[in-house]
């Protein structure tokens, strides 16, 4: 079986929906799924899959998988979906102060939680268990956003809406898979579809989606064995799901009550009692056809199944090694069974799924006392001679922006913690006033004549564009009244837009750095 493993680093938050739905509260993944990897790969080779008779195999049929992309910790290390029968005292921290997991953390599949001496049991369900026991939860930003009126410019009344979205600077962990029958240059061809850029997710016209892909490691692998030694000392079977789980019956329907032969065992009976299933339903919106696919009811990937007594079917590592049950191209019914994890009453740290060990990851931090996302600005300035002459001087305008930030609270004499400078509500007033600009004479009044610009005259003194930013009583005013002219005198019909990347980027950078 080949296999390649990547890094995805977010530069934008990324918005990866739970569901579909169009109204109420978006609940972001903590994940991106491979269905979401597989679709970037579609854009880019369907059509010559097609052409040589292999978008079949590729996308369709469960040969080639593309799993979940995970969060990694700052060292590199991978992490997998913690466990649902993971419990811990209420009213207590699942963690101890280096973040991992508690002595107090208990493992319901095999132990038998006594209120009466243990208190009430909480069960952890957020967050991603690494290597060492370390609990792992991926930052979030919620943006609230309104529709514009294309006639007016305007906000559209009624038209209020949120985004809850994986943070910008988040890195994550990947694997593809092919079986040895999946032609060679095929599978080198998906690999090569998903290096470099890529844009994912909802919403990705509007400052949203944008991530790099870099592959780190490829092998090639026997197919792991996927049915160890029953759990030490017991006539029990421990499955954890690392993906969600899409299982049917024997007329296709959907089915989310697991049964023992679903994961190679016969004879025996699921122990519900030491069973912690989650799940939920959705319908993945297809980009290709415009419209939403079948919807989905699926046991989501944390769940942990106990089956009572019960043998092995022969054969049936194979199988449990590829996947179970429906859209396992897409990355769902990887599961792990008796991982060494949760074989004991506290589950080892030290001791996630083999099969999946050897995904961990290379460093990749940025260097030392340098923000993330500064880092991925210079590295992408790095490859000026691909990207647009706008970007570029973007890219060399927020670059200075933590040297200045430092400035100004040196020359105010303000703590680390408070924050200086313009704050990401002015700069979002400064790219929505850029965005509406007609050219560069409605520029510069729009953002320094108009009374109720963010950095108007009027408020020049009250703090934020007003701080300052060397010793000769420059301020960040000054500072973007320069950065104006120097666009206008490059291009003036490009001023707007530069002003509005700027914009944008200085407040992403706000966010990454926590100002």
């Amino acid at each position: 079986m080949r296999g390649a493993t990547f890094i995805l680093t977010l530069e934008q938050d990324v918005v990866i929906s739970a569901t579909a739905a169009t109204a109420g509260a978006h609940a972001s993944l903590s994940h991106v799924p491979g269905a979401t990897l597989l679709g970037c790969v579609a854009w880019r080779r369907y059509r010559a899959f097609e052409e040589t008779g292999q978008a079949f195999t590729v996308f369709h049929s469960g040969r080639v998988r593309f799993g979940d992309a995970r969060p990694i910790t700052d060292d590199g290390t991978p992490s997998f979906p913690v466990p649902a029968s993971l419990h811990h005292p209420k009213q207590t921290s699942p963690t101890d102060e280096a973040g991992l997991l508690h002595a107090q953390v208990r493992n319901c599949a095999v132990f038998a939680w006594d209120a009466a001496t243990h208190g009430q049991a909480k069960q952890i369900r957020a967050g991603h268990a690494a290597v060492g026991g370390r609990l792992v939860r991926p930052g979030k930003a919620f943006r609230q956003k309104t529709a514009i009126n294309a006639t007016t410019g305007r906000a559209e009344d009624g038209l209020l809406f949120g985004y809850e979205a994986l943070a910008a600077g988040t890195r994550l962990s990947f694997t593809v898979e092919a079986d040895d029958d999946v032609d060679e240059a095929v599978f080198r061809s998906v690999v090569e579809a998903l290096e470099g850029p890529l844009r994912i997710g909802r919403s990705r016209g509007a400052e949203f989606g944008r991530a790099t892909s870099r592959l780190i490691a490829q092998t090639i692998t026997a197919v792991p064995i996927a049915v160890p030694a029953p759990v030490e000392g017991k006539s029990l079977t421990v499955v954890w799901a690392l993906s969600d789980l899409c299982l049917t019956d024997r007329f296709g329907a959907p089915r989310i009550e697991p049964r023992p032969e679903d994961f190679g065992i016969e004879g025996g009976a699921v122990a519900w009692e030491r069973t912690f299933l989650l799940g939920r339903s959705y319908s993945p919106w297809n980009g290709k056809r415009r419209s939403f696919d079948v919807e989905r009811q699926v046991i989501c990937q944390g769940s942990v199944i106990a089956i009572l007594g019960g043998r092995p079917i022969a054969g049936q590592a194979e199988r449990l090694a590829r996947g179970i049950g429906l859209y396992r191209e897409a990355g769902l019914g990887r599961v792990v069974v008796n991982p060494a994890f949760l074989s004991k009453e506290t589950p080892k740290r030290d001791a996630l799924p083999a099969a999946f060990a050897e995904a961990a990851v290379a460093k990749a931090a940025a260097p030392t006392g340098e923000p993330a996302l500064i880092a991925v600005l210079r590295a992408r300035g790095a490859r000026q001679g691909g990207a647009p002459d706008i970007e570029r001087r973007v890219i060399a305008a927020v670059a200075e922006m933590p040297r200045m930030l430092a400035a100004t609270r040196l020359l105010t004499g303000v703590a680390p913690s408070t924050p200086v400078g313009p704050s990401t509500t002015q700069w979002s007033g400064v790219r929505t006033r850029a965005s509406q600009a007609s050219g560069a004479a409605d520029l510069r009044h729009r953002l320094f004549k108009d009374d109720k610009s963010p950095c108007a005259d009027a408020r020049n003194g009250r703090g934020g564009w007003g701080d300052p930013i060397d010793g000769a009583g420059g301020t960040w005013r000054d500072w973007l009244v320069k950065a104006v002219e120097d666009a206008v005198a490059h291009s003036a019909d490009d001023a707007p837009r530069f002003v509005a990347l700027l914009a944008q980027e200085a407040n992403r950078m706000l966010r990454e750095t926590g100002r």
